[in-house]
């Protein structure tokens, strides 16, 4: 798993659609500041996020994301998405579906974002169930959302309609 604490940690390690993704993150967090995301490229996402982006290489990185949930197993450790699937603040796929994410808000200054490739999503079933229990409650369980930073920078937004030529 990798770990990055800013954007400059991100630029040219990861794919661009992630580093964009996060661009965005972090533009929306300091627009009243300045529109240039040069400004930021070193702020720390703990300090601005409340918490790190992980980057998921293999199916073993996925036992360290915790899943959300009150319920604790009977030895008082909490449980990780593949033993117990839960919801998530945001959970769903970027565009073109090669990535999942995952957020978790843990209080009001944020939480952790997990961004996990397709080689790995595609062969558990636990990120799509942790997808589908995020939308359950917005009563349209569909594992295909895509998720995005809205245009106008202000919020996650999620689209349904999947081009089924883009699988």
């Amino acid at each position: 798993m990798k770990v990055y604490n800013n954007l400059m940690e991100m630029h040219g390690d990861v794919e661009e659609i992630i580093y964009e993704e996060m661009k965005a993150v972090m533009l929306n967090a300091y627009d009243e500041y300045s529109n240039n995301a040069a400004d930021y490229m070193d702020i720390d996402f703990v300090d601005t996020l409340g918490g790190k982006v992980y980057f998921i290489e293999n199916v073993e990185d996925l036992k360290e994301i915790y899943a959300p949930i009150l319920e604790t197993k009977p030895d008082g450790t909490s449980y990780n998405i593949i033993e117990r699937p839960a919801m998530f603040d945001t959970a769903g796929y970027l565009p073109g579906k090669q990535y999942a994410v995952l957020f978790c808000a843990v209080n009001n200054s944020g939480g952790d974002t997990y961004y996990i490739p397709r080689k790995v999503f595609s062969v558990v079933s636990c990120v799509a169930e942790c997808i589908k229990l995020t939308h359950k409650y917005e009563n349209n369980i569909n594992d295909n959302f895509e998720v995005s930073w809205s245009n106008d920078r202000k919020k996650y937004v999620y689209n349904e309609e999947i081009d089924s030529n883009r699988n």
